[in-house]
């Protein structure tokens, strides 16, 4: 939803420019000479991806009777869509290298979104927009809680329904993670709560991920992570890599639960439940970031 809007928000100012007029948001004064004209501005390598969300935005309106004139966006044709390039897991010499880089590292950012990717496939905004109150022990278990509650969107920060999820840190980094976390409370927050990762600016939004994101890239691509022809990796790759570790070590759904996806049927989705002790069970076998 939040992505959605910002892109309404940029034809908005870009229809404010067009017609050299006191910006509004009024979707019922969009002529489809607005929207054609708009599409022949983006620039070619976004201009489907976005109009698709703005298309959507006015077709959403349309359904709720928002215009008297009929919808303005009816004929506005999407430009054909491009192949894109396959992102691919790491591979183990990769996972090896970025652990062992992302250990050394003196950035928080840099260290631990890379130690709890490798461990979880959470992806940057799930890490990074993280509360301190989302790191805590439950019964002896260090649980990493990836929810909406203290974040700065509530439930549209999180990319799906099945985003939320609460994970028990791997052995052997949940000493250090819970260390880090105490370490922000008291250096950051006078012994009280925040951000966990307060080292990086929250842009206008109020969220950190997008900055952290361009970081975390850099370093990746410092260290020698490229792309290919046809293939991509990059953090995302995490992802891919712990969910193909995941399929030899459990169950499909428990593995899907793990890595945010959402259950295979009803049964999995609205009944089937993952205790923390049993997901510790499978996180632990894992490999080890803290010795790779």
């Amino acid at each position: 939803m939040r992505a959605r809007q910002a892109k309404m928000d940029r034809f908005f100012d870009w229809l404010a420019k067009r017609h050299q007029y006191d910006r509004h948001t009024d979707m019922a004064r969009v002529l489809p000479d607005d929207l054609q004209a708009y599409k022949e501005a983006l620039p070619k390598g976004i201009a489907r991806d976005h109009l698709i969300d703005v298309r959507a935005h006015f077709n959403t309106a349309a359904k709720n009777n928002k215009f008297p004139w009929g919808n303005p966006a009816v004929g506005l044709f999407l430009p054909a869509s491009r192949k894109k390039a396959k992102r691919v897991e790491f591979t183990d010499d990769e996972r090896k290298l970025i652990v062992s880089r992302a250990r050394e590292s003196d950035d928080p950012v840099i260290k631990w979104s890379n130690l709890i990717a490798s461990i979880t496939g959470a992806g940057t905004a799930e890490i990074i927009d993280a509360d301190t109150r989302d790191v805590e022990v439950v019964d002896g278990i260090v649980v990493f809680h990836i929810r909406t509650d203290y974040r700065a969107y509530g439930d549209d920060d999180l990319k799906t329904e099945f985003r939320g999820r609460s994970l028990p840190a791997h052995p052997g980094v949940a000493k250090d993670f819970l260390a880090y976390r105490d370490a922000v409370r008291r250096d950051y927050y006078d012994g009280g709560d925040g951000p966990l990762f307060p080292q990086i600016a929250a842009d206008a939004d109020g969220v950190r991920n997008h900055r952290a994101s361009m970081r975390i890239m850099r370093f990746l691509r410092r260290i020698g992570i490229k792309n290919e022809p046809g293939f991509k990796r990059h953090f995302y790759s995490w992802r891919h890599t712990v969910t193909t570790q995941l399929e030899a070590l459990t169950t499909g759904d428990r593995a899907r639960y793990i890595v945010g996806h959402g259950g295979r049927d009803v049964h999995a989705r609205d009944y089937l439940k993952h205790p923390v002790p049993e997901l510790l069970k499978v996180i632990r076998r894992l490999p080890d970031p803290m010795k790779l």
